[in-house]
């Protein structure tokens, strides 16, 4: 619960840098004393970059979560081989339990007919 909640955080943080370098960037472009064409420039500039941030931010978190999902899904293998495993001995011993629980009971059968 804390790595969803640290998680959570980071995410946060995340989208308020880069909320707050697009407004940063908007403001200080607008405000700046140019010509129209130099401030077109200048916003398309940003613009780009900011799109290449975002790509890259989107990259890495697609990578990030490509990761994850081989992750769990070798996780929930090994867990389904364990489960396997453990009903399997499971059976084995309760067989042999009720083999062993048969065989008292024969044994029991002869002692009684014999007395």
């Amino acid at each position: 619960m804390y790595q969803n909640k640290k998680e959570g955080l980071g995410k946060g943080l995340l989208l308020g840098f880069l909320i707050g370098g697009i407004a940063g960037a908007i403001t200080g472009l607008l405000l700046a004393p140019k010509t129209g064409r130099e401030l077109r420039s200048d916003i398309q500039r940003k613009s780009d970059e900011i799109k290449d941030g975002a790509k890259k931010i989107f990259t890495d978190t697609s990578s990030k979560i490509r990761g994850f999902g081989k992750t769990a899904y070798e996780r929930g293998e090994e867990l389904y081989d364990t489960a396997g495993e453990i009903i399997s001995d499971t059976m084995e011993q309760t067989s042999k339990f009720s083999d062993a629980v048969k065989a008292g009971y024969g044994a029991y059968k002869e002692e009684r007919d014999r007395a």
